[in-house]
């Protein structure tokens, strides 16, 4: 995947935030462009604050939200993913977003709800079949499960209490004999 041109986006937000030559929406449509750049850079925290500053201009930018929600997945910080994918569905035009369920799968997953992360990334390969954050989700969600289906064995059966059998303890007494050179027991075992 080329990731060329969404650098030099990012790289044209950043000079749009600088210049301060634009405000509200527009403004938060530059700091979610700069977020993005940071995001595919790594750059975690960076991005974090991009987002929440996309968001504080435009409320309704609901890819912010996702965005940023993924970003609390990287750093494990749950609940904070929880409550930004929740409101990335909620706000998304139209359908529901396969990107936020996606999100969502993988947060479900985080958390050991297994079942819930194949249903959330089932529904989201569903609008959008070729989303591949979504087939890696569902991959994992998968693995996940048959490990812990491998971990949730059945206990085996109980076993009848053994019997004494009378001719264990006649060849365990031939083979102390055995072993303390006496012939006859030799015999014995035969």
């Amino acid at each position: 995947m080329n990731l060329g041109p969404i650098k030099q986006r990012g790289a044209a937000c950043d000079r749009l935030i600088q210049s301060r030559l634009y405000a509200g929406a527009d403004l938060g449509a530059a700091y979610f462009g700069r977020g993005l750049m940071r995001q595919i850079d790594n750059q975690t925290d960076a991005a974090i604050a991009d987002y929440t500053e996309a968001i504080k201009l435009n409320s309704d930018l609901y890819n912010a939200y996702a965005q940023r929600g993924g970003q609390y997945l990287v750093k494990n910080e749950l609940a904070n993913a929880e409550k930004d994918i929740e409101t990335a569905i909620e706000k998304s035009p139209g359908k529901v977003s396969a990107f936020g369920l996606a999100l969502k799968a993988e947060l479900r997953r985080k958390q050991g709800k297994l079942q819930e992360a194949n249903d959330h990334v089932t529904k989201a390969l569903e609008l959008q079949k070729d989303l591949e954050y979504a087939k890696l989700v569902h991959k994992s969600s998968e693995e996940d499960i048959k490990r812990q289906q491998a971990c949730v064995k059945p206990p085996p059966p109980p076993q009848p209490p053994r019997r004494e059998d009378p001719t264990d303890a006649l060849r365990e007494r031939a083979f102390a004999k055995l072993r303390k050179g006496d012939n006859y027991g030799a015999r014995t075992i035969q």
